[in-house]
């Protein structure tokens, strides 16, 4: 890796602004929320997108399109159409709690928002430019964003009440697999009868990860379906959830979910 990092190459992939963002972490982290919103494409880093180079951009054209950051659009709209699912469940007054946040983007192509159709969302991010981000741009709403992390969790240190929905989609890449069971433990606490917890992780078929690690240095934990279930059958009594496991449009990202019985 500091082979690659350090080739004379990578003066020519840095000025991709989707490369550019990830390797430089002006947040401090990887996959911070405004690299997704680069390859979400959306509007909040157009400006972004288009100060870089003719090159940068031509290969912006390529990174953007690539089968992962096409899984990641696509995890935002499956994150929007379970809100939605879990809204037309329980018969409107729903409750939902979002791990790892980032800027909620997904609350901005969910219909059942748009028709007051959701209680309480409550959108926990350890990040506090994102959660301002939030704050800003729905903030007022039925959206409650807030400061927290995987550890305050675990510590119980949330007194956040029971939900219709909890998900995290960011969070798991991250996690090895111990905190990752633990917190799935400590999530489906918050399930009510018949909730739901949704969580996604790049897959173990992603191509691209040599490309991530090194010139964009965003190092992931891919899991397989088998992975997923693993965790899955260490976090919970299986005779209490009704649990699947699935792979997204082009398997760059596996998705668990689990419903309390």
């Amino acid at each position: 890796m500091p082979f690659v990092q350090n080739h004379a190459v990578g003066k020519f992939l840095f000025e991709d602004p989707l490369t550019h963002w990830s390797f430089n972490k002006p947040r401090g982290y990887s996959g911070d929320a405004s690299l997704l919103d680069i390859y979400y494409k959306h509007s909040s880093m157009s400006g972004h997108v288009g100060e870089a180079s003719a090159l940068g951009k031509q290969i912006y054209d390529c990174t953007v399109n690539d089968p992962a950051c096409a899984a990641g659009r696509e995890r935002c709209e499956i994150l929007a159409r379970t809100v939605d699912e879990a809204v037309e469940r329980t018969g409107g007054a729903t409750e939902i709690l979002a791990v790892a946040a980032g800027h909620l983007r997904e609350a901005e192509i969910c219909k059942s928002l748009r028709a007051n159709q959701i209680k309480r969302w409550v959108a926990l991010d350890q990040d506090p430019v994102s959660v301002g981000v939030m704050t800003r741009d729905i903030g007022g709403s039925v959206v409650d964003p807030m400061i927290g992390s995987v550890l305050g969790l675990l510590k119980r240190s949330y007194d956040l009440g029971t939900f219709d929905l909890v998900y995290a989609s960011g969070l798991y890449d991250y996690l090895q697999q111990k905190i990752a069971v633990k917190l799935l433990q400590r999530l489906a606490e918050f399930l009510r009868p018949g909730g739901q917890f949704l969580f996604a992780n790049f897959s173990d078929e992603v191509t691209s990860d040599g490309y991530m690690e090194t010139f964009m240095d965003w190092q992931l934990i891919l899991r397989s379906a088998d992975d997923m279930w693993e965790i899955i059958n260490m976090s919970v009594d299986r005779n209490q959830f009704d649990c699947d496991v699935w792979y997204g449009a082009n398997r760059n990202i596996v998705y668990g979910s689990l419903r309390r019985k």
